[in-house]
């Protein structure tokens, strides 16, 4: 099974909606044991959580082999909640515990398909690519 890094972050870390940019690396090493990376930019209307979600399904949408994924980043709500509630909420039909929807439900539910299919772990807070990406992201977000 191969070994699979995610290294996911957005433009601003604000809490309010707002457009921004988010970006990741996947970093895998080839058959041939050869390092290879794959990055993936794109903007998004939404609060810090969902663009960080989006960048998560911009990875995971790359993904054509089951594979060992290691999502790193800043976001820890988002890294928790994938650790610790994505499976409960998606036997729940992504409803909180008084049958309502879940906020972003719908966001949740597209990472839960991506993912369900992999062995998954968390890796919270800084990454080898963190001051690269957060340096790429400031310039995308100024063409957003």
């Amino acid at each position: 099974m191969y070994r699979v890094d995610i290294f996911a972050d957005t433009s601003s870390h604000s809490l309010r909606d707002a457009h921004r940019a988010y970006g990741c690396i996947l970093a895998c090493k080839s058959t041939g044991g050869t390092p290879v990376t794959l990055e993936i930019f794109g903007g998004c209307q939404g609060t810090y959580h969902h663009c960080f979600l989006a960048a998560i399904i911009a990875a995971l949408g790359r993904m054509k082999k089951n594979s060992k994924i290691y999502i790193h980043g800043p976001d820890d709500y988002v890294l928790n909640m994938i650790q610790m509630n994505l499976e409960s909420w998606a036997k729940n039909s992504f409803k909180d515990s008084k049958g309502k929807p879940l906020k972003d439900g719908d966001t949740w539910k597209q990472v839960w398909e991506l993912l369900k299919q992999h062995e998954y772990y968390i890796e919270r807070g800084r990454h080898e690519y963190s001051d690269w990406l957060t340096a790429e992201l400031k310039k995308k977000a100024l063409n957003i």
